[in-house]
């Protein structure tokens, strides 16, 4: 069993330093999960000659693997699939690395909520009755127009977003 001890966080990269972490043997247990391709373990059931069906796991292969990172002059720890192995011999280790950053500040801005902000719509109706919700501005990049109902006129009308 692959297990962490020592975690090391990096101050010159904030948002690499929180996915990549150096790992030694002995302590708490590490997940199947490989830091450059995603791969996580799936799961699903064994079936026997009688058909009785048990749940099992499929677990990726994988490896701890130490590079050198020459840019920065250090070393890294990754936990990667074989696939993964693959990949950094094939594009380097340079511009995975690079990939992985971006990959962590892209999630970092998605948690900020800049994909669904919270947005004020107002009743055209004219009665100053408005509602709050969330928008995806990947799906409606525009003004949202829905029709809602409007307690004051007691009917549906359209609402606008308002900024």
């Amino acid at each position: 069993m692959i297990v962490i001890t020592e975690v090391e966080r990096y101050i010159d990269l904030t948002a690499l330093s929180k996915m990549i972490v150096i790992c030694k043997l002995k302590g708490i247990p590490m997940s199947a999960h490989c830091q450059v391709t995603g791969r996580v373990p799936g799961f699903g059931k064994s079936v026997s000659h009688s058909h009785k069906r048990s749940n099992r796991r499929w677990n990726p292969n994988i490896q701890r693997k130490t590079y050198l990172l020459p840019s920065e002059g250090r070393r890294i720890t990754l936990t990667l699939s074989t696939k993964g192995i693959k990949t950094i011999d094939r594009d380097g280790i340079e511009s995975v690395v690079a990939r992985i950053a971006r990959a962590a500040r892209r999630s970092e801005q998605m948690a900020r909520n800049e994909i669904r902000p919270i947005v004020k719509l107002k009743s055209t109706a004219g009665t100053g009755y408005t509602y709050v919700t969330r928008k995806n501005r990947r799906n409606d990049p525009d003004r949202l127009v829905l029709k809602k109902y409007d307690p004051v006129l007691r009917k549906h009308v359209d609402f606008r977003e308002e900024k």
